[in-house]
């Protein structure tokens, strides 16, 4: 655990680490840069907490990132909440699996390079949910709720559909229910 530091990263590793159950809390950097938790190349990120993470530089770029990932990397079931920049933000050819991205101040996710796959993931919250900045991106089966605005993808990316699930109407029983609005596996949604 990480807590209440004045660096550019409360936990930072080198290429190839391991970060598993590892919490970076409320730490502020001064940097034009700063991480809760910077991870290089080839690690493997699983069950970590990034949670409000600040910068007090007076010229930050996308600073006060929650979890900071290089290339290759692995990010799966992180929870990255009130950072006062992006929850998760990758580079090219990551992972990004079932993290939970709730209320922070630039995006829950943001992919800024390529090939990285995209999947499972659920940001709420955010001035924007999933940030996609770069093409040939493999996007499926996230949901977005709360956030101004809950999908922000370029185009040249491979995108599950975008589906508006429907609500239903009050259950009390054993059926009910106005399904999701498709039957599509790979589908995104948006609610």
């Amino acid at each position: 655990a990480a807590y209440n530091n004045q660096t550019e990263a409360g936990i930072s590793t080198g290429d190839a680490s391991t970060l598993m159950n590892c919490a970076a809390y409320d730490n502020n950097g001064s940097a034009t840069t700063s991480y809760g938790i910077d991870a290089s190349s080839g690690s493997t990120v699983i069950g970590c907490l990034a949670s409000l993470n600040t910068n007090d530089n007076a010229t930050p770029n996308q600073s006060a990132v929650g979890i900071n990932p290089l290339f290759g990397t692995l990010i799966k079931d992180c929870m990255a909440r009130g950072n006062e920049g992006s929850g998760i933000q990758v580079n090219s050819d990551c992972r990004v699996l079932q993290n939970n991205c709730d209320g922070n101040q630039m995006s829950g996710i943001r992919i800024a390079s390529n090939d990285n796959r995209i999947e499972g993931n659920h940001v709420t919250d955010s001035p924007i949910g999933l940030e996609v900045d770069f093409a040939d991106n493999f996007i499926i089966g996230n949901t977005a709720s709360g956030n101004t605005i809950n999908y922000e993808i370029v185009a040249g990316n491979k995108v599950g559909v975008i589906v508006d699930a429907p609500d239903s109407l009050a259950i009390s029983g054993s059926t009910g229910g106005a399904g999701v609005g498709t039957a599509n596996p790979w589908a995104n949604f948006s609610f």
